[in-house]
């Protein structure tokens, strides 16, 4: 949401001249934009049977965490060498002037297990960018997805396109998910209803009990809910987490 820029707090010369810094304790400390930042993160991977959810140390663990407790997965933190106590698995990876590293506990991921990696925030500087390289180098077993929630008319990524894509295309097979702008009063009345999206266009309470939202609203967000659908079908994102629950799902929404 636009609205959640005005909650960062911009420090110039940090932490050095020259640098922009976007200090997000700002936003973190303000209670209803915290949980939007966490409702628009979390959104795409709700009911699509994630286990676990991975953060890498530091933003990684708190947004990390708050995800894995919103979609109902458990959490498992990457960290720093020498930060874990049990035994670990660790990747080496190149820095411009040596080598740095990260851990994980090797019991941390069971097999066959469905895990959902938190990396990084994008921010609008190249700093952020930077970040890609680093963590690109992790995902050489796994589906790399940038989200874009535009839930909220939300505006991304204020590089030119030429260095976006230099950046992207750094990661083998990432792909993009756009999440549409969803009719705002629509939007407001499933927060009300604090329901899943297919609830409410199914017109079910919280307990599944009849309710009686605005057939009109209903349809803004049935239709919205296709277009995600189509994103995640171009993507083959529900092939490769549940085919038979995404399914049932859309029989749910009519």
């Amino acid at each position: 949401m636009d609205d959640l820029k005005s909650k960062i707090r911009h420090v110039p010369d940090f932490p050095k001249a020259g640098i922009l810094f976007y200090d997000i304790t700002t936003l973190m400390q303000d209670a209803a934009g915290f949980r939007a930042a966490i409702d628009g993160l979390s959104l795409p991977f709700r009911n699509q049977g994630i286990d676990l959810v991975v953060g890498i140390e530091s933003r990684g663990f708190i947004f990390g965490a708050a995800v894995a407790d919103r979609i109902g997965a458990g959490f498992s933190p990457v960290r720093k060498p020498g930060k874990l106590p049990s035994k670990r698995v660790t990747a080496t990876y190149a820095l411009e002037y040596g080598t740095d590293a990260l851990e994980i506990h090797d019991d941390a991921v069971k097999k066959g297990q469905l895990t959902f990696a938190v990396f990084h925030l994008l921010g609008s500087s190249i700093a952020s960018l930077n970040e890609i390289e680093e963590t690109s180098l992790f995902t050489t077993d796994a589906k790399y997805f940038l989200v874009k929630n535009f839930i909220n008319n939300t505006t991304f990524f204020e590089w030119d396109p030429a260095t976006y894509n230099s950046y992207f295309k750094r990661i083998k097979g990432a792909e993009e998910i756009t999440i549409p702008k969803l009719n705002e009063m629509a939007y407001e009345q499933v927060e009300v209803a604090s329901v899943p999206f297919v609830s409410f266009v199914g017109n079910k309470g919280v307990k599944n009990e009849a309710a009686n939202y605005s057939f009109v609203l209903r349809g803004y967000v049935r239709h919205w809910l296709g277009n995600v659908w189509g994103e995640y079908d171009r993507v083959k994102l529900i092939d490769l987490v549940a085919p038979k629950m995404e399914s049932n799902v859309r029989q749910a929404a009519g």
